[in-house]
């Protein structure tokens, strides 16, 4: 419980300082650092019969801390060179790829263990931090990094603005003075008009006004 206990604090604990670096710097260079740390507390890990109990779970702690950041440190990096248009189909093929390795991977362990005893789990997790170490060498060779262009900070909305979003969607509600609601259509104020369409507009009010008041008969008087 406490070996297990000691791997989960260091997987939550890293991800926000590795992350902000990450935003920082060159993110691949960030991925090969945490690779190469990752595969070093694994081997320590597989000396684990030689170490003192603290100290596995310090290398645990470690271990998984660092590789616990390898996922989502992969996909912010391939998020710099997608276009808006493009995350949805990048995050499903991220999710196909860990499902594929989260199946053949425990095989592959398994085996490996078979071979070369109980530490077997970990000479395989070196073997795997190996080959991502070459293939982040490789790719910073053959590719420039995109960079973090400025970026606005996140702003959480409050709950108080959701009410006002359905208020406007709801067909319920009031409909503005300046507006005129027929059974079938939406009539708008005209807004373009000219300043001799004001003035022969208020003139024709004008006449029509005074022409009612023309029409009003008169009382008889007393």
């Amino acid at each position: 419980a406490m070996f297990m206990s000691a791997a989960l604090v260091g997987g939550l604990l890293f991800q926000l300082p590795i992350g902000r670096l990450s935003d920082r710097l060159d993110r691949r260079g960030v991925l090969l650092g945490t690779t190469l740390l990752g595969g070093l507390t694994a081997i320590g890990l597989a000396l684990g019969p030689a170490l003192p109990f603290p100290a596995l779970l310090g290398a645990i702690f470690l271990y998984y801390g660092f590789t616990s950041t390898l996922y989502p440190l992969s996909l912010a990096y391939a998020n710099d060179y997608l276009e808006h248009d493009d995350v949805i189909t990048m995050g499903s093929g991220f999710v196909l790829a860990f499902s594929v390795g989260a199946a053949l991977g425990p095989i592959a362990a398994s085996l490996t263990m078979r071979w070369t005893g109980p530490s077997g789990l970990f000479l395989f997790e070196i073997l795997v931090a190996s080959g991502l170490t070459l293939f982040t060498l490789w790719r910073m060779r053959v590719r420039m990094w995109a960079g973090i262009i400025k970026k606005d900070p996140y702003v959480a909305l409050p709950d108080a603005h959701a009410p006002v979003i359905v208020s406007e969607l709801d067909p319920r509600a009031s409909v503005s003075e300046n507006y005129d609601t027929g059974a079938d259509t939406l009539v708008t104020p005209n807004t373009h008009l000219t300043d001799v369409d004001v003035e022969t507009t208020s003139a024709e009010f004008l006449e029509a006004d005074g022409a009612r008041s023309t029409d009003v008969p008169e009382e008889p008087s007393a």
